[in-house]
């Protein structure tokens, strides 16, 4: 088992701003247009809550355990299965709601649904490794990140139409705001533990596939 190092602080606490920022960014412009349109469903409130829960509380612990606030952290862990749970169920039906308004079966959407449901297998990961801090901190992170993606898509193509950049470029730039994190870790993780660890690769190898497909 490897351990945690005291850097670890500033480079978890700097992943959740970027979560942070991106989700803020990329969701409040595209919920401001989506309000001048009408009302938006219930379920889509209540799945945007449960999602931004988990956002913030990604943030939020990863400050507590740079502040040193571990039992703070524990307390406010207990929660966090029951946000994933809503983040899931809320989810998969608000996917299967926009199927219904595309006029496609839930199954055609099936990279939507395998995001979602990676990023909930890596969390439940997370919260069996509590006693490994080196594998939970990771499992989360990647949670997260794919969960940020949606966010990550809507701030991308604010930055395009912002500053006129082509259209076609969007693949490139989508790609390279979500795996900007993963090789950065990639990264830390090789500088701090002075060699590569099997365990990022893999996790890093899964991720990629979850992406591409």
């Amino acid at each position: 088992m490897l351990k945690t190092q005291a850097s670890d602080r500033y480079f978890f606490t700097g992943s959740a701003i970027f979560f942070i920022l991106c989700n803020y960014i990329g969701f409040y412009s595209s919920t401001t247009q989506r309000l001048e349109t009408g009302p938006i469903p219930v379920h889509v409130i209540v799945h945007g809550v449960s999602f931004a829960l988990w956002i913030l509380m990604y943030g939020v612990q990863a400050m507590l355990i740079s502040a040193k606030q571990q039992h703070l952290h524990r307390k406010i862990g207990l929660f966090s299965g029951l946000v994933l749970v809503m983040v899931f169920l809320t989810g998969i039906y608000t996917l299967y709601k926009l199927s219904l308004v595309l006029g496609i079966t839930l199954i055609e959407g099936y990279s939507d649904i395998l995001l979602i449901s990676m990023s909930i297998t890596f969390a439940i990961l997370g919260l069996t490794k509590k006693g490994d801090l080196f594998k939970h901190k990771r499992y989360m992170f990647y949670a997260t990140l794919l969960l940020s993606t949606a966010g990550i898509s809507r701030t991308v193509n604010l930055i395009i139409g912002g500053f006129g950049i082509e259209k076609s470029f969007f693949n490139e730039m989508y790609y390279g705001f979500a795996f900007m994190p993963t090789v950065l870790l990639l990264i830390y993780d090789a500088c701090i533990y002075k060699r590569v660890i099997l365990f990022d690769i893999i996790v890093f190898l899964l991720f990629v596939a979850v992406m591409l497909i």
